[in-house]
C-alpha cells in the first residue's frame, strides 16, 4: 500500500518499522502440519538464526514456506493460507488507525512520517494488535522519495538505498542498490 499523498514528494523525518522474520514467526505460531513438534523445532531454528544470522539457515527457514504449501511435502500445512491473511489483517488494522502518518507498507515494513507524534498511541495499539508477539524494531531515516510500490529511495545510516529503480554511475554503468555518501 502506498499513500498517494506522499508519492513523488521528498519526505523527511521517516521512521521504518520492520517486523523481523515475519513469515517464519507466524508460521511457527499458527501453522498445523503432519509432523509432530514441527512448531517447537521451527521456533528453535528461528531462535538459533536470531543469534547467529547464518545465511544457509535463513535459506532453509525461508524455503519452509513453500514446503508448507506443497501437498506432497511431509510438512504440508492445511492452514498456511493464514500466514499472509494474518499479516494483511494486522497491516489493515494499523492502516485504519494511523493512515495519515503512513507513507508505505511493504511485505514486512511500514514507513511512517512524523512517527514521534503517534509513537505512544501506536505502541499502545500494538499491544492489542500484535497477538502473536511478532518482533519488530524501528529505524530512523532523514529523507526518502517513494515513486510506486517496491520503488523508492531512502536514506539509511548516511547511505542511500535505491529499491526498484535503475540507477547509474557517472560512466553510465548500472549500480547496485546502495550508494555511500
Amino acid at each position: 500500500w502506498l499513500n498517494e499523498k506522499y508519492t513523488l514528494l521528498p519526505i523527511s523525518n521517516i521512521t521504518i518499522l520492520t517486523f523481523e522474520s515475519v513469515y517464519p514467526n507466524l508460521i511457527s505460531k499458527i501453522c498445523n502440519t503432519n509432523l509432530e513438534n514441527f512448531n517447537i523445532v521451527f521456533s528453535k531454528l528461528l531462535e538459533l538464526y536470531s543469534t547467529n544470522k547464518d545465511t544457509s539457515l535463513k535459506e532453509y527457514i525461508n524455503s519452509t514456506y513453500g514446503c508448507l504449501q506443497n501437498k506432497q511435502s511431509i510438512i504440508y500445512s492445511n492452514n498456511i493460507h493464514l500466514v499472509p491473511k494474518t499479516l494483511t489483517s494486522l497491516f489493515n488494522e494499523i492502516l485504519k488507525e494511523f493512515e495519515s502518518n503512513i507513507i508505505y507498507i511493504d511485505t514486512d515494513q511500514i514507513f511512517f512520517r512524523n512517527f514521534e507524534e503517534i509513537e505512544h498511541r501506536f505502541e499502545s495499539t500494538m499491544i492489542s494488535l500484535n497477538k502473536y508477539d511478532l518482533p519488530y524494531f524501528y529505524e530512523r531515516s532523514k529523507f526518502g522519495l517513494f515513486k510506486s510500490k517496491k520503488s523508492y529511495i531512502i536514506e539509511e545510516n548516511s547511505n542511500i538505498r535505491i529499491k526498484g529503480m535503475k540507477h547509474y554511475n557517472k560512466d553510465g554503468i548500472s549500480r547496485g542498490g546502495k550508494i555511500c555518501l
